[in-house]
């Protein structure tokens, strides 16, 4: 195996290779890792909550334009995680199913796990915005059965 490659499910890829390609830092992917504290990224989501409006009022991004990254696009089956995921343009989506945003009825939810150590996210419903930092979990399943508990909790205190 050559340097920076790994073994993953079978296949050979180069993750530290491709994470650090140009195109990815040139992208303009909501979903590309940030690197902030949990109080910006909640920051972040609130104000993507509050539909582009800063906290003094001033419109930065257009209202239509951000229903587009925060409502649903695509929901079905996904092999790899092996549920049902729902995505925006840019954010993974809650469902009425169980998601990362808890158990059920989570479908107004928007955000994304970042490497599996930590969440973020904003619920149109409740107004709020969740930033979740930890540093890490065993697997996609212990992550989930943490943040699921975690969020679920959150939200109904919010109710």
């Amino acid at each position: 195996m050559r340097q920076n490659q790994c073994s993953c499910w079978g296949r050979i890829c180069r993750f530290e290779v491709k994470n650090n390609d140009i195109a990815v830092f040139s992208a303009k992917n909501p979903a590309f890792g940030m690197v902030a504290d949990a109080a910006n990224i909640a920051a972040f989501y609130e104000f993507l909550v509050n539909n582009g409006r800063t906290p003094s009022g001033n419109q930065l991004i257009d209202e239509n334009t951000l229903k587009r990254y925060t409502h649903r696009q695509v929901f079905g089956w996904n092999k790899s995680v092996k549920t049902f995921l729902s995505y925006g343009r840019g954010f993974m989506l809650g469902t009425r199913l169980p998601s990362f945003y808890g158990w059920w009825g989570t479908d107004s939810h928007f955000g994304h796990p970042g490497i599996f150590s930590s969440l973020a996210y904003g619920d149109h419903k409740t107004g709020i915005s969740v930033a979740i930092v930890t540093n890490g979990n065993k697997s996609i399943g212990d992550f989930f059965m943490r943040f699921a508990n975690l969020a679920h909790s959150i939200k109904r205190a919010c109710n």
